[in-house]
């Protein structure tokens, strides 16, 4: 429900539960949560490539009754701890570029602006532009 709420529309399947249901069980994903009490407040994952040492920083939803306090970066530092302890060196996300709210966490944490993807996904409204952010572990 959180991803619902968070993403109308998405790139690929995010809201058909048995998709998912598959993608947390995948050992080469990692999804953390925050949470308040029993409600889901937060959630990010980390898509793991052990081959190339990397991991991709992805899937960032907070509860709107849960933004602005930190959730995200709080769950980013996590996700980069669990891939360092994995020998992963590099840590990567392609953000929307109109979100400040996801772009924001990447430059306060340490992440490097790499350039923007210019027009090249599709989203509910349309065509949007994605920045590209990266940090080594190492």
């Amino acid at each position: 429900m959180l991803f619902r709420s968070s993403f109308p529309m998405y790139p690929y399947p995010i809201h058909d539960t048995q998709w998912l249901a598959q993608r947390i069980a995948d050992p080469h994903a990692v999804y953390l949560g925050a949470w308040h009490g029993d409600e889901l407040a937060a959630v990010g994952v980390a898509e793991l490539d052990g081959e190339n040492r990397n991991a991709e920083m992805t899937d960032f939803a907070t509860d709107r009754r849960f933004r602005g306090r930190g959730l995200a970066s709080l769950l980013l530092a996590r996700l980069e701890q669990q891939s360092a302890a994995l020998g992963l060196r590099t840590v990567f996300s392609v953000a929307r570029a109109g979100s400040a709210a996801m772009n924001v966490p990447f430059a306060r944490t340490g992440y490097a602006y790499g350039g923007q993807l210019v027009n090249n996904i599709h989203f509910a409204a349309g065509w949007e532009s994605m920045n590209i952010w990266h940090k080594p572990l190492c």
